[in-house]
């Protein structure tokens, strides 16, 4: 079984994270301080990455003393990525598992499966998204149908909450931004919007392109995402 010492480590590389120091605690609240930058926190779930010292002694989440503690966990902090389904999956099995066991992977391949299906969204809903968008992200266009998600806008509630109009298709990291805050549509402009707390650290990377990006609507007028939705979501999350 993996130590916590070298826990963090290992999903360092396992989900290239790109770390120079990596520390993982099982219960996600105590760990040993970071001495090398870019450094990372990890959990089972995904991971916080600090790009400098500054950045990670500024951290408001953390109380830094002869060790880290984190009172919210660290997936309360802004930044925080939860990795997908497969990765956590693949963490578990290699990071709980005695010897390497290609039957535990491949049991953990079948319950990514189930959870990918989960995630995906309701086929229903997610096939009436796929159409009405044209089988392409409507933020990004990326049209790789195994990477698209059917997000909600407004959380699912039974039925009635899965139509079209209360969805938006996605690429599947971006429906965790959405899903997480970090990232929403301006019901007005049918602009994306990212968080406050994510502007500074996003700025040199791959999502900065995104802000203020007009999304792709769907064919239909009728399939068009709700105002309404879009700004309970927006003002949900603080955007």
């Amino acid at each position: 079984m993996a130590t916590a010492r070298n826990t963090g480590a290992l999903l360092n590389d396992l989900w290239d994270v790109r770390a120079a120091h990596a520390l993982f605690i099982h219960d996600g609240h105590w760990y040993h301080k970071l001495r090398k930058f870019p450094g990372a926190l990890f959990d089972i779930n995904g991971y916080i990455k600090f790009e400098t010292e500054e950045e990670y002694l500024s951290c408001s989440h953390l109380q830094i003393r002869k060790q880290i503690s984190v009172p919210g966990r660290i997936s309360s902090i802004p930044g925080y990525v939860r990795v997908g389904a497969f990765a956590e999956a693949l963490g578990r099995a290699v990071t709980t598992a005695e010897t390497f066991d290609p039957d535990g992977i491949e049991d953990a391949r079948q319950r990514t499966a189930q959870a990918l299906v989960q995630r995906q969204g309701q086929p229903v809903f997610r096939s009436r998204l796929l159409n009405a968008y044209a089988h392409a992200c409507c933020i990004t266009g990326t049209d790789v149908v195994a990477a698209l998600e059917a997000a909600h806008i407004y959380p699912y509630r039974g039925k009635l909450t899965n139509h079209p109009s209360n969805g938006l298709l996605l690429r599947s990291d971006l429906h965790t931004l959405f899903d997480c805050g970090l990232l929403g549509v301006d019901e007005k402009k049918l602009t994306v919007i990212l968080a406050p707390s994510l502007s500074t650290s996003l700025s040199t990377s791959s999502y900065s392109n995104l802000f203020d990006l007009a999304i792709r609507l769907p064919k239909r007028n009728s399939d068009a995402p709700s105002p309404e939705a879009l700004k309970w979501h927006r003002r949900t999350h603080g955007l």
